[in-house]
């Protein structure tokens, strides 16, 4: 691994080396072979207080990690490791992207790459997912699934940034369907998942459906704002559906133009949330 990694160790670690850590080589041995349930385990061992401090070192990490050669005539292979060939294409991709502009012709040939494999990935997880969680699911399943969320969050921002809005929304519409997949139990995630479906419809010019989006967001997580402050200091969910329930507000108040004072005053009520929140929490 290059040099820099004890640098960056000790920005975030100060008070520990990196060799008085066991943990810490063997997380990010499995993470760069890509063994990532190892990494799981790895990083279980890890006391609360130092795993926070580790996400941030190694998304740090990620950018001196110099990218693999990879055979792609593996990557579509029947029977293959789904969340591998993802997390490896995924790296590579964003290794690319570290090192050119946007409208480079190689971080657009990758993009393609993952775009495909993520298309034939979401058809694998739904036909596997077995009505998941009423019923049970195999846990590779899931963990294909979530990686292929994680990365078409990366190639949606990338779309957006280089106003491909057609493939903007179909990044998002695959992490819509995983959600809905193997997520759907967990409601902050349908709160995400439906406010960037309406931001990817806006962005393709479907703005009925883009506030029906909203609207569904503001319809299903409202009653949130009747929560006390306590609710959300021990419920980092509710944190995230106070989020999304304000930025799809905010989106239908824009878009309908709205002088329905309801919808403003339950705006001005998230934000006052928010604030005494990151004054509770010390954000």
């Amino acid at each position: 691994m290059p040099g820099e990694q004890k640098g960056i160790q000790d920005l975030y670690f100060p008070n520990r080396s990196y060799r008085e850590n066991t943990h810490f080589p063997s997380i990010m041995a499995a993470v760069e072979n890509l063994d990532f349930e190892q990494a799981v385990s790895e990083f279980d061992k890890l006391i609360p207080s130092e795993r926070k401090s580790y996400i941030i070192m190694s998304s740090v990490l990620k950018n001196f990690l110099e990218p693999r050669k990879i055979n792609f005539n593996l990557l579509f292979q029947t029977g293959a490791e789904l969340y591998k060939n993802i997390g490896e294409l995924g790296f590579y991709f964003q290794a690319i992207l570290d090192k050119n502009s946007a409208d480079n012709e190689d971080v657009r040939k990758y993009a393609d790459l993952l775009m495909q494999l993520s298309i034939a990935g979401v058809m694998k997880v739904q036909e596997e997912s077995n009505g998941y969680p009423e019923k049970p699911i195999n846990g590779m399943v899931w963990l294909d699934g979530a990686c292929i969320d994680v990365w078409n969050d990366f190639l949606a921002n990338y779309f957006d940034i280089i106003r491909d809005y057609k493939n903007y929304y179909n990044s998002r519409l695959i992490q819509s369907r995983i959600v809905f997949s193997i997520k759907r139990h967990y409601s902050y995630e349908i709160a995400r998942s439906t406010y960037n479906m309406g931001l990817a419809n806006s962005k393709i010019g479907e703005m009925e459906t883009a506030l029906k989006c909203y609207q569904a967001v503001v319809d299903d997580f409202q009653e949130i704002l009747d929560q006390p402050l306590e609710y959300f200091a021990e419920n980092m969910e509710a944190v995230h559906e106070l989020y999304y329930l304000g930025e799809a507000l905010e989106k239908y108040i824009d878009l309908e133009g709205h002088s329905d004072e309801t919808l403003r005053n339950q705006y001005r009520k998230v934000k006052e949330l928010e604030n005494m929140i990151k004054a509770k929490m010390n954000i």
